[in-house]
């Protein structure tokens, strides 16, 4: 429901199912938003999350920085 912003880069959000896959209405929303999308996934470590493209396509996507547990 929300219009194009093409000022929108990028966006993550969660799945507590632990799917890390894009669902029909996440598809449809980042069709109008950025470039990279990543979902997160239960039980949220590490490894739990996936990167995509804008039209639903995994993608790799290299991380730097994490602070090691």
């Amino acid at each position: 429901m929300l219009p194009p912003d093409f000022s929108v880069v990028w966006t993550i959000h969660s799945h507590p199912n632990g799917v890390c896959y894009p669902s029909d209405a996440d598809k449809h929303l980042w069709s109008k938003f950025g470039g990279v999308h990543i979902i997160c996934g239960h039980p949220y470590g590490p490894t739990d999350w996936r990167a995509f493209d804008n039209q639903g396509r995994e993608i790799s996507l290299q991380v730097r920085g994490l602070a090691q547990r």
